[in-house]
Protein backbone atom coordinates (compact mmCIF):
# COMPACT_ATOMS: atom_id res chain seq x y z
CA UNK A 1 0.00 0.00 0.00
CA UNK A 2 2.66 2.35 1.06
CA UNK A 3 4.71 1.77 -2.19
CA UNK A 4 1.64 2.10 -4.02
CA UNK A 5 1.11 5.99 -2.46
CA UNK A 6 4.74 6.44 -3.49
CA UNK A 7 4.12 5.20 -6.92
CA UNK A 8 1.37 7.44 -7.14
CA UNK A 9 2.46 10.72 -6.18
CA UNK A 10 5.43 10.44 -7.86
CA UNK A 11 3.94 9.49 -11.02
CA UNK A 12 1.24 12.18 -10.81
CA UNK A 13 4.31 15.04 -10.19
CA UNK A 14 5.99 13.63 -13.04
CA UNK A 15 2.74 14.04 -15.20
CA UNK A 16 2.01 17.86 -13.94
CA UNK A 17 5.84 18.46 -14.76
CA UNK A 18 5.74 16.66 -18.41
CA UNK A 19 2.12 18.64 -19.26
CA UNK A 20 3.75 21.98 -18.37
CA UNK A 21 6.40 21.02 -20.57
CA UNK A 22 3.93 20.20 -23.10
CA UNK A 23 2.09 23.66 -22.90
CA UNK A 24 5.12 25.62 -22.49
CA UNK A 25 6.29 24.37 -26.34
CA UNK A 26 2.83 24.82 -27.55
CA UNK A 27 2.65 28.54 -26.33
CA UNK A 28 6.16 28.98 -27.36
CA UNK A 29 5.26 28.20 -31.34
CA UNK A 30 2.34 30.08 -31.04
CA UNK A 31 4.51 33.11 -30.30
CA UNK A 32 7.31 32.72 -32.81
CA UNK A 33 5.04 32.04 -35.53
CA UNK A 34 5.44 34.64 -38.13
CA UNK A 35 1.49 35.27 -37.80
CA UNK A 36 1.07 35.75 -34.28
CA UNK A 37 0.11 39.50 -33.13
CA UNK A 38 2.07 40.99 -30.17
CA UNK A 39 -1.49 41.04 -28.22
CA UNK A 40 -1.73 37.46 -28.98
CA UNK A 41 1.85 36.45 -27.37
CA UNK A 42 1.32 38.89 -24.19
CA UNK A 43 -1.77 36.79 -23.86
CA UNK A 44 -0.44 33.29 -24.08
CA UNK A 45 2.23 34.58 -22.03
CA UNK A 46 -0.17 35.55 -19.04
CA UNK A 47 -2.15 32.78 -19.40
CA UNK A 48 1.65 30.05 -19.17
CA UNK A 49 2.48 32.23 -16.01
CA UNK A 50 -0.60 31.72 -14.72
CA UNK A 51 -0.63 27.98 -15.01
CA UNK A 52 2.97 27.50 -14.31
CA UNK A 53 2.06 28.92 -10.99
CA UNK A 54 -0.86 26.89 -10.25
CA UNK A 55 1.04 23.62 -11.35
CA UNK A 56 4.49 24.28 -8.90
CA UNK A 57 1.70 24.79 -6.40
CA UNK A 58 0.49 21.56 -6.92
CA UNK A 59 3.47 19.67 -7.42
CA UNK A 60 3.85 21.77 -3.47
CA UNK A 61 0.91 19.89 -2.68
CA UNK A 62 2.03 16.23 -3.96
CA UNK A 63 5.02 16.72 -2.23
CA UNK A 64 3.52 17.78 1.04
CA UNK A 65 0.96 14.88 0.95
CA UNK A 66 4.28 12.39 0.40
CA UNK A 67 5.79 13.91 3.43
CA UNK A 68 2.56 13.49 5.59
CA UNK A 69 2.28 10.07 4.27
CA UNK A 70 5.61 9.37 5.39
CA UNK A 71 4.71 10.79 8.62
CA UNK A 72 1.95 9.13 9.25
CA UNK A 73 3.97 5.48 7.92
CA UNK A 74 6.41 6.22 10.91
CA UNK A 75 3.49 6.51 13.22
CA UNK A 76 2.21 3.00 11.98
CA UNK A 77 5.23 1.26 12.15
CA UNK A 78 5.48 2.70 16.22
CA UNK A 79 1.83 1.79 17.01
CA UNK A 80 2.12 -1.63 15.25
CA UNK A 81 5.00 -2.29 18.08
CA UNK A 82 3.27 -0.97 21.00
CA UNK A 83 5.74 1.83 21.63
CA UNK A 84 4.30 4.50 23.39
Amino acid sequence: MEQSVRDLCSTASGLVADALRCYQQAVDDAIFDNGASRTCSAAALASNASLEFHIEQLIADIKALQSIHGTLELLSAVANQDVV
